[in-house]
């Protein structure tokens, strides 16, 4: 498994939106054998962007998952973890 960069700028989401869509991917991702599972996500409301950190077997697989959960996805890039004892953000 790798770790995946989801960007998505979504104009007019909300807070409500991205978690509904975020419930879905979770949710698709054991339906479709963990096709990608999300990690952390961040949405920045007055950009309109929503940033999803996933694990997924491929690029392709982390793309078709999210938008199958309606993300409207405009790019997917691969990560490389820095540090990786950051923990939970507030």
């Amino acid at each position: 498994m790798a770790t995946f960069l989801v960007e998505c700028y979504w104009v007019g989401v909300l807070a409500a939106d991205a978690r509904q869509a975020l419930d879905r991917l979770q949710r698709g991702g054991s339906r479709h054998g963990g096709a990608a599972t999300p990690l952390a996500s961040f949405l920045l409301p007055s950009e309109e962007v929503l940033f999803v950190l996933v694990e997924s077997s491929s690029q392709r697989a982390a793309l078709r998952a999210s938008r199958e959960a309606g993300i409207p996805v405009d790019r997917v890039s691969s990560v490389v973890a820095l540090d990786q004892g950051l923990g939970p953000l507030p």
